[in-house]
């Protein structure tokens, strides 16, 4: 697969910030090629998978079963994930267009404080 379009990206993340708004940041998987976050909603998981390839990344979503496998020993963007943004529920996504293919993805805890985080440079 080819890496998408800024024009695609745009179409992508309006897409995803209508299916993931409210859900909660509930599992985060790494490997050597990407990450996986899995985002839990309404009864389903949503799975963010990233795929950080350097020439070809990639950005899909998968409802339900994550079609990623998790490395065996933890990465540090998982631990880091896993320790501060697990359980913060998802409140916005947009592309950083100053920055190039940059997603910015903004989440909140359940208590008035709010977080965000860079997760992917597409």
């Amino acid at each position: 697969m080819k890496a998408l379009t800024q024009q695609e990206l745009q179409t992508f993340v309006i897409y995803l910030r209508d299916l993931l708004l409210g859900a909660q940041l509930q599992e985060v998987q790494a490997n050597d090629r990407g990450l996986a976050l899995g985002f839990h909603l309404r009864g389903h998981m949503y799975w963010l998978i990233l795929d950080l390839l350097p020439n070809t990344p990639m950005m899909l979503v998968f409802e339900d079963q994550c079609p990623f496998k998790k490395a065996p020993k933890g990465k540090p963007v998982s631990l880091f994930l896993n320790s501060h943004g697990k359980n913060l529920l998802f409140q916005e996504i947009r592309v950083e267009e100053k920055w190039g293919r940059v997603v910015t993805i903004d989440r909140k805890s359940t208590r008035l404080n709010s977080s965000h985080t860079d997760i992917s440079r597409m």
